[in-house]
């Protein structure tokens, strides 16, 4: 296993670890459930702060979505890995 191999697998486990934590997960859904529940109580003129709140709720998405990515490629590190695979870097 060569370096590379070496720090998506960490940083995968390390984002597995973070995804599966229990306080992560609690803060990310009260931030994600107050973004949500600040739109839905914002007038109808007040688009400009509902957009704003739209951008956090979808960065806060992209961000769990990164993280679940380093999983998939830790794990698809290690199955190629396993399997004896000789490949080149993706």
């Amino acid at each position: 296993m060569d370096e590379q191999d070496q720090k998506i697998i960490q940083r995968g486990i390390a984002a597995q670890e973070l995804l599966e934590n229990e306080a992560f997960q609690a803060v990310r859904y009260v931030v994600e459930q107050g973004y949500l529940s600040s739109i839905m109580t914002t007038g109808l003129e007040d688009g400009e702060t509902r957009e704003r709140l739209f951008r956090k709720v979808h960065a806060l998405r992209e961000l769990t979505v990164e993280l679940n990515d380093w999983v998939f490629q830790k794990n698809s590190r290690e199955d190629r890995l396993a399997q004896g695979d000789d490949f080149a870097e993706d």
